[in-house]
């Protein structure tokens, strides 16, 4: 084959090539999960979709957050489901402090335990735990994805376990925390207090960030993750999507799971099984069974049903190892790994194998350092504009639909079609671009144009074997056309037939991707231009070949017509609707000290339901300073000053001594109302919060510096007093404010009208809340009437 830019793909090389091509995006998107209909059985000894959803729509039948009427009912069912199993089941009841922040309250945690049946060779065997959590967020969501997807999972799986009568020689540990929500609190007062702690070898948790879509595996380990990504790959996971780019990138970002308490606190090793797709649905009251995808859940139960057998009977003590591996599946064939340390070698091959046949072609003239440097133009030109297409298409969206910034997730019910549409919108200009530089510099040859996208990728695999070396398989990408380079040196005057070019691409399109929407879907669609990036980058080493396919316009006015039906597919799925909920919402705050009485929202646009109390005049949170703290990345963005709500008084009692100089001690006794959520402490003063217990019981931080604002937090869930003793230091006069939290507002607030059928609760902010905001007055020398410790013994 000659090696000039005419050369000619004949028809039928150019449908082979094209159907290598779509079968392998069609298998990358296939391949991801189970279909809805897995599962799908009555027997007895095998996983039960249809069981499985029971428990679900058991649990998801009312919001069930932690201190919420329908918590205990909950708790209470799923006791009784693992005591019907045969299992020693407990209620771990226990006051729970976050090691992070000052977070408090009473949990009950649901422990139960299945012990081994066999013999286990191993002297000091450890136990299996299986988490999740009960609790749903606060305050208006179900939990059917978050987390009850996950309490079913385990449930009907261990059923089916029992049922079938496997032996196991590991102790098989059920741990379905409290307060997960509120910060982790059930997982801290599991590792923290119960003996079983101890025996955990190794925690499988089930998550959920959506009601949909991949579920994928993310290990947590404070060392590295060979033994355990070769024990997961021998329990023959059939849908297993996993990569260690997301191992990576989650090692480097704050976590919020119950397993990051679990390896933090304990160094118990884990993996984390989570879907995070329909992301609009997480936390919200749409959060219910109805909306919960069945191959999501059919998802989870195909890791489970897998690795339950297989890791009740392992060593789990042997899955400690100091080597990280790159890891990643092909599609549910296979997962493939190597060590870290082969990352940087793999590198510089490829470095050193470019900078040869480069040299070579230099010399023979196959390659000319005019086609090197003219290769830039239309690859650095495609991957800039897709990025720019990603970015427009973004603020433009919210630019046309201001509407989007009212879903607080940052992905909205149209963003399926928008990331579609970036992507599509970039492989039409890109292939344009390549279009056109080809046929106007005609004569470099197809293998220069490969030059620069070549460079690229290895500048980004350079970087990933320096910073990232969990993303080590995008070397994947460098294997076509560093073969073509390397075959032209070989064989003079020739290039690589263009299907042998396209099979050595399929690998890593079969990777990479279905990955690409994953990063919108991770981090928002504020980050869409990460999609068009990445289509741009993936395309760049296929562009040379496609331009020259016979029918390429055809080809295009298909991928502008595709592009159309996202355009609909966009504009359709904008508005709001029953099954599409607009998320709304507003509170009401009293300042007992000023009389003050404030309704605020958090919403960036008015609705029918918000105009009951706000105008367009009414913006800003002006009214709110100096009685209620506010973040400055998250401001109410209207507030009125309205007539007195009469609300039930905020009851406790509160003294503050002096320990010495600028050093102080606060002791509060708070009584909370049967309709009290939380009780918060805050301070607009900067001082040296020293130390602060509950109940007795004190926070393992100490010297903690605050500058204002809230504090501390504790949520409540038992009917009884809490007392909160804590110490200062503080240069100057520290006025401390109380800060009660109801969710009541649609009781108290007279002509409250409820929300239409369109509208729900807004997740991530506080909503349908009754607040009393008050600071606290100190009576002088009172210390004796709690019942306390003396002022001398706090000194010391």
């Amino acid at each position: 084959m000659q090696n000039n830019n005419n050369y000619h793909v004949s028809n039928v090389s150019a449908a082979i090539i094209g159907l290598l091509i779509f079968s392998t995006l069609v298998l990358g998107w296939l391949s991801q999960k189970p279909t809805d209909k897995a599962y799908v059985n009555n027997h007895d000894s095998e996983f039960s979709q249809q069981r499985a959803f029971a428990h679900v729509n058991k649990m998801a039948s009312q919001p069930h957050y932690t201190g919420s009427a329908g918590h205990s009912d909950v708790h209470d069912y799923i006791l009784q489901q693992l005591t019907s199993m045969g299992l020693e089941v407990e209620t771990q009841n226990a006051l729970a402090l976050s090691p992070y922040y000052f977070a408090s309250t009473y949990v009950a945690n649901i422990v139960a335990r299945l012990p081994a049946n066999k013999l286990s060779e191993h002297t000091d065997s450890k136990a299996l735990a299986l988490v999740s959590h009960y609790d749903s967020a606060v305050s208006s969501s179900f939990g059917a994805s978050d987390a009850g997807s996950g309490v079913a999972t385990i449930l009907e799986a261990l059923r089916a376990f029992i049922a079938s009568g496997q032996k196991h020689s590991n102790d098989i540990v059920v741990i379905i925390t409290d307060a997960e929500e509120i910060g982790l609190l059930g997982a801290q007062a599991f590792v923290e207090q119960h003996p079983w702690a101890a025996k955990i070898g190794l925690a499988l948790n089930f998550e959920a960030r959506g009601s949909g879509g991949t579920s994928f595996m993310l290990l947590e380990t404070n060392r590295g993750n060979e033994a355990l990504i070769k024990a997961f790959e021998q329990a023959h996971v059939p849908y297993p999507m996993a990569n260690s780019l997301m191992y990576s990138l989650y090692k480097m970002l704050p976590n919020d799971t119950d397993l990051t308490i679990f390896r933090d606190q304990a160094n118990i090793n884990g993996f984390n099984f989570a879907f995070i797709d329909d992301h609009f649905d997480y936390h919200t009251a749409q959060d219910t069974p109805t909306r919960l995808d069945p191959s999501s859940l059919n998802h989870q139960a195909s890791y489970l049903v897998s690795l339950l057998p297989s890791f009740a009977n392992i060593d789990l003590s042997t899955l400690n190892s100091e080597v990280d591996h790159v890891y990643f599946n092909l599609a549910n064939w296979l997962m493939v790994d190597y060590p870290f340390s082969w990352v940087l070698p793999i590198f510089i091959l490829l470095l050193l194998l470019f900078i040869a046949t480069l040299i070579i072609g230099l010399r023979r003239k196959t390659l000319t350092l005019t086609g090197l440097f003219m290769s830039f133009l239309p690859a650095l030109t495609s991957v800039l504009s897709a990025g720019g297409i990603g970015y427009l298409c973004w603020n433009w969206s919210i630019g046309l639909f201001p509407e989007f910034l009212d879903i607080p997730q940052g992905f909205t019910y149209s963003g399926h079609w928008l990331i579609g549409l970036a992507i599509l919108l970039s492989i039409i200009l890109n292939a344009a671009i390549y279009r056109w530089t080809e046929y106007k510099f005609s004569n470099i040859s197809r293998l220069e144009w490969l030059l620069a996208p070549t460079i690229l990728w290895l500048l980004i695999n350079g970087l990933i074997a320096i910073h990232l070396a969990g993303a080590g398989f995008f070397a994947l990408m460098l294997v076509a056309p560093i073969c073509a380079l390397v075959y032209s040196a070989i064989q003079a005057h020739k290039i690589i037939h263009p299907i042998t070019y396209v099979l050595l691409t399929l690998p890593a399109l079969l990777v990479i991707a279905p990955q690409i929407p994953v990063f919108v879907i991770g981090l928002g669609l504020s980050q869409l231009f990460i999609a068009s990036l990445l289509t741009s980058l993936l395309l760049i080493t296929l562009l040379p070949i496609w331009v020259k396919l016979p029918y390429f316009k055809w080809q295009q006015r298909t991928l502008e017509l595709v592009t159309l039906v996202c355009v609909i597919g966009l504009l359709t799925r904008t508005g709001y609707s029953p099954e599409q909920k607009k998320p709304s919402g507003f509170n009401y705050l009293l300042d007992n000290d000023s009389g003050k009485s404030v309704i605020f929202s958090y919403n960036p646009h008015l609705d029918v339901f918000t105009e009951q109390v706000f105008s367009t005049q009414d913006q800003g949170s002006e009214l709110l300073a100096g009685i209620y703290p506010l973040n400055p990345w998250r401001k109410p963005t209207f507030s009125k000053a309205v007539q007195v709500i009469e609300l039930a008084p905020l009851n406790y009692k509160a003294t503050q001594n002096t320990i010495a100089e600028n050093r102080f001690f606060v002791r509060i006794l708070v009584t909370p109302k049967p309709t009290s959520a939380r009780f918060q402490l805050a301070t607009d003063n900067a001082m040296l919060i020293e130390s602060i217990s509950v109940d007795g019981q004190a926070f393992a931080t100490e010297g903690k510096a605050h500058q204002s604002g809230f504090f501390f937090t504790h949520t409540v869930s038992q009917d009884k007093p809490v007392l909160i003793e804590f110490s200062y230091t503080a240069a100057h006069d520290v006025e401390l404010r109380l800060i009660e939290t109801r969710f009541d507002l649609a009781q108290v607030m007279p002509g409250f009208v409820p929300r239409p059928a369109y509208i729900m609760p807004t997740p991530f902010r506080l909503t349908d809340a009754t607040i009393i905001s008050e600071v606290m007055r100190f009576p002088l020398n009172e210390l004796e009437p709690f019942g306390f410790a003396s002022q001398e013994s706090v000194a010391q």
